[in-house]
């Protein structure tokens, strides 16, 4: 409870207010323009809408823990996310982009193509691709932005 209040203060007040946005105004638009895209998180649905109107407005999907009824490594908010989106061409046309083991697992179980991004914080030489990696990841990123290059070569 502590973190918690601590993280999102009174009001969204909170250290929450704070935390930079990852992903450039370029990328986003380069993304929004390429893809169909969701948020799925492990954090509570009105802290994700905060962050994402701080930052450019709302996403079209946005999953929560509380949207799903199991949390990750369970592929529940990926599949939930998936249906709000529609139907996709073939198995493998979606990315699911994260920077935990949990991500890559939901991922590979989602059949979707499991792509990491190191956390801040977290280099080359951290033991973070290799958990990725071995989590299911196709490829292993240092930055968000390099993700969507990736994605719209």
């Amino acid at each position: 409870a502590g973190y918690q209040r601590s993280y999102r203060g009174d009001d969204f007040n909170g250290s929450i207010a704070r935390e930079p946005w990852l992903l450039s105004v370029d990328a986003e638009r380069t993304l929004r323009a390429h893809a169909r895209v969701g948020i799925v998180t492990g954090r509570p649905h009105e802290e994700a809408d905060f962050t994402l109107n701080q930052h450019g407005g709302p996403w079209p999907v946005v999953f929560g823990m509380e949207d799903m009824a199991q949390q990750k490594p369970a592929p529940d908010g990926l599949l939930g996310a998936l249906d709000a989106l529609g139907p996709t061409n073939a198995p493998g046309d979606v990315v699911y982009v994260g920077d935990s083991v949990d991500d890559m697992h939901a991922a590979t179980a989602a059949n979707c193509v499991a792509v990491g991004v190191l956390a801040p914080g977290r280099g080359w030489d951290s033991q973070w691709p290799e958990r990725l990696y071995a989590a299911g990841a196709t490829a292993v990123f240092a930055h968000i932005d390099e993700v969507v290059s990736w994605l719209t070569r």
